[in-house]
């Protein structure tokens, strides 16, 4: 049985293929992950895809991202459980300590009427071992720890996905990554080598670490150390910081050659090629010595690489590109001019004799002898490339990549370094089949001979669907319209990366294009439209493969306000109340229409009245007045007979003012045919009164425009008071009256070629009265402007806005 036992646990969780052993590395899940306790009887997976885990406090549920804890506070009959299985039903099955069996029916833990399991019939997935017969065990590092004395309860699992898991009893769950290792230093590891006995040397910035096999043999603490050789001679070369050297011994560094530090030292047969942080390549052949620098032709006397492929040495930058170095140390550079990415470059990669991959800040870039015919751009910068059974394989500082077709494929399965360490990456290095990975805390190597790419389709499950109001069962969700908020919790129960496991999604029919990926565990919609949706799920795991579509029903329901019936009777109400209220203000329009005739007819009426009363009352006595002053002057002499012809005279001028007040106010609006003729009469009475000055006159009026009275009156008054005041006071020889109307307004100017008058003098506007004037043209809302100088004659000029 040990033996069965042994090979078991070696198959599941050991493979060592390279021709040194290193630690292989566990995802390690435990109490600080998620887990209730680290005493772990059973390890056990579902037909869903659930990982179950039984332990001394209960059992807890593993999803991926979410641990799912049960014991007797939510229905097991006891905390101690040890074993777990699913029947055909798809119940979950606990066996408890010295109680009934429990079950998880996907809602609740129930309690059975059944007693504790029967071994004879049940036999424990999990075994006992004694820790001395398993301590010669690579699975041994998992629990050097504990007490020796007792024994260990372990259980495996492989998943549907074929990830190997294994419980440890005291220490938690363990799932395999079988193509990594990891040498853990707590250093940071800058280089590495191996010699010609297979020891391994790992360069760090405190000490060098030489391993044999998986075993630490020896720790030389010689600080800021950069690069070891072998030549065949057992000779080591040693480069640092800040010199170098040739020894027997690597513990005898005293034999020191003084340099600006060095980055690499590669031998190949009877050369030594040493490349350094200032003076460029230095070539030893046994006493003599070349030089490589920026004067012979290469790239930068600060080389931060040497790279040797079949064909050439390759000395890498950071900044100025790479160079090509041949067997005869014939230089051929490679930067941005020639179409590099990028001048900080770390890796060359050769395919053959002519084609070569070159690793840099912006991606990867093809040659073929000195010509680019292809550049693969990333968003991470490369560090190494390597080609394994005719795939070629690139790592970033965060991931390996798969390229096909010069395209990069993310394979987010792989881990570089082991799960539980954070550290950053220095160097990548590549030997046949085996990529390593120099970092921060030690050294990781990725062996691509047993790395599996899975195509197992990951398996999705919907763990919680909620609305604003309540919990939802999958099969068919209903919303109503004032609920209208879903919220999903989902699980992509891949197990190979979990944190690159994704979600997409879309309404079928609706969009046509998915969302875009994302790690997240919860959909939210809100807002959708009142009808049925079909909601489509897919999950990718690390790898990108896609899951079944997973479908799901949402129906909102249409609120009652926008039914058919509802929407048909709020019609049939507004059409009412529409024509209730048309009806309501033809009639209130037509009430205030009749109001407005009547009030029109009144104030007409109320016109004809005073102009009837002016005319025949005030109109007949002042007639009678001048009747009786003409009759009296016939018999008066000559002095008094005077003043009585200027009183006549006095009181026709008053006479026609007052028809002309008349006229204006016996007419609600006076056409502009009207007023010209009204003008041109008071004009002619002028000329006829007066033989100078000559007054020209020019009249353009739109005939389909009309004044108000008070405008009207107004305006007759402003051209009647300007004509006097010409006659009056300006010696003028002419007087030209201007009358038009332009672009919506009237305008009107009377200018004189007079004597004019200084408008300094305030007391001129009182004499001549242009005050009035200016009054009169406020009354109207128009404005009015005096243009005069001595000597020049006055232009009196109006504008007003007509309606």
């Amino acid at each position: 049985m040990y033996k069965i036992i042994t090979k078991l646990l070696f198959f599941l969780f050991i493979h060592i293929g390279s021709c040194f052993a290193q630690e292989p590395v566990f995802k390690h899940y435990d109490r600080s992950s998620g887990l209730t306790s680290d005493y772990v009887n059973a390890i056990f997976q579902d037909n869903k895809g659930f990982v179950w885990v039984s332990s001394d406090k209960g059992v807890t549920r593993y999803d991926g991202k979410d641990f799912l804890h049960f014991n007797t506070d939510n229905g097991l009959a006891a905390n101690m459980v040890y074993n777990i299985w699913e029947d055909t039903q798809g119940l979950i099955w606990f066996e408890v300590y010295e109680k009934n069996l429990c079950y998880w029916d996907g809602k609740q833990i129930h309690i059975s009427n059944i007693p504790k399991m029967d071994y004879k019939v049940f036999k424990s997935s999990h075994r006992s071992l004694n820790i001395k017969q398993i301590k010669k065990h690579p699975i041994a590092h998992l629990i050097r720890e504990l007490d020796t004395t007792k024994r260990i309860e372990i259980d495996t699992l492989t998943d549907y996905e074929g990830n190997r898991w294994a419980s440890v009893f005291g220490k938690g769950v363990y799932r395999s990554i079988p193509y990594l290792k990891n040498w853990q230093t707590n250093d940071e590891i800058v280089n590495w080598y191996k010699d010609s006995q297979n020891q391994v040397y790992l360069i760090g910035r405190k000490a060098v670490y030489i391993y044999q096999d998986n075993l630490l043999i020896q720790k030389i603490n010689i600080p800021d150390m950069r690069a070891i050789a072998e030549d065949k001679n057992k000779q080591f070369w040693i480069g640092g910081l800040y010199d170098w050297t040739i020894t027997q011994h690597l513990t005898d560094v005293s034999n020191k050659n003084h340099c600006s530090g060095i980055s690499d030292i590669i031998i190949d047969k009877e050369k030594a090629w040493i490349s350094t942080f200032g003076s460029g390549v230095i070539i030893k052949n046994n006493n003599k010595t070349d030089s490589l620098n920026i004067k012979n032709g290469l790239v930068s006397n600060t080389i931060e690489r040497l790279i040797q492929t079949p064909s050439y040495f390759w000395a890498t930058t950071y900044g100025n590109g790479v160079s090509r170095i041949d067997k005869n140390g014939i230089i051929q550079n490679f930067n941005q001019k020639m179409g590099l990415l990028s001048n900080i470059t770390y890796y060359v990669h050769e395919q053959n004799a002519k084609t070569f991959w070159i690793a840099s800040e912006g991606g990867i870039s093809i040659f073929e002898d000195q010509k680019l015919i292809q550049n693969i751009t990333t968003p991470e910068k490369i560090l190494a490339i390597t080609q394994y059974k005719d795939i070629f394989y690139a790592v970033s500082e965060k991931n390996l990549y798969e390229i096909q077709n010069y395209t990069l494929r993310k394979l987010g399965a792989v881990y570089l370094l082991p799960p539980n360490i954070q550290a950053g990456i220095n160097r990548v290095f590549i030997e046949n089949s085996i990529i390593y990975i120099a970092h921060t805390q030690g050294l990781s190597t990725i062996d691509l001979n047993k790395l599996i790419i899975h195509t197992s389709k990951p398996q999705i499950q919907i763990l919680e669907i909620k609305s604003k109001s309540q919990f939802l069962n999958a099969h068919q969700i209903v919303l109503k319209h004032d609920d209208n908020f879903l919220r999903m919790r989902v699980a992509v129960l891949s197990f190979l990366n979990e944190n690159e496991n994704k979600i997409s999604y879309r309404l079928k029919g609706e969009n046509t294009e998915w969302s875009e990926p994302k790690n997240i565990k919860e959909i939210t919609l809100s807002n959708l439209s009142y009808q049925k949706h079909t909601l489509e799920i897919k999950a990718l795991n690390a790898n990108g493969t896609e899951s079944e579509i997973f479908s799901i029903s949402v129906e909102v329901i249409v609120p009652f306000w926008r039914e058919t019936w509802f929407l048909m009777l709020i019609t049939l109400i507004s059409l009412g109340l529409f024509t209730l209220l048309v009806r309501y203000i033809s009639y209130r329009r037509l009430r205030n229409k009749l109001k407005v005739l009547e009030l029109q007819q009144k104030i007409q009426q109320e016109r004809e009245r005073i102009a009837r009363d002016l005319h025949d009352n005030v109109g007949s006595q002042l007639t009678y007045i001048i009747a009786n002053l003409e009759h009296t002057a016939e018999n008066l002499a000559e002095k008094p007979k005077n003043q009585l012809e200027e009183l006549s005279d006095f009181t026709r001028q008053t006479i026609n003012q007052l028809r002309e007040t008349i006229w204006a106010i016996n007419q609600t609006a006076i056409t502009f045919e009207s007023f010209e003729s009204k003008v041109r009469d008071l004009i002619w009475n002028y000329t006829k009164r007066f033989k100078e000055p000559k007054i020209t006159v020019q009249i353009h009026l739109d005939q389909n425009i009309t004044l108000n009275s008070v405008q009207a009156l107004n305006l007759y008054r402003i051209v009647q008071e300007s004509l006097n005041n010409a006659f009056k006071h300006s010696k003028a020889q002419e007087i030209v009256v201007k009358i038009q109307t332009i672009h919506g307004y009237f305008k009107m100017s009377i200018k004189d070629n007079g004597v004019g008058f200084d408008k300094t003098q305030p007391e001129i506007f009182q004499n001549y009265g242009l005050v009035s004037l200016e009054t009169r043209a406020k009354e109207i809302e128009a404005s009015l402007n005096i243009e005069a100088e001595m000597k020049k004659g006055v232009e009196i000029i109006l504008e007003m806005k007509l309606d």
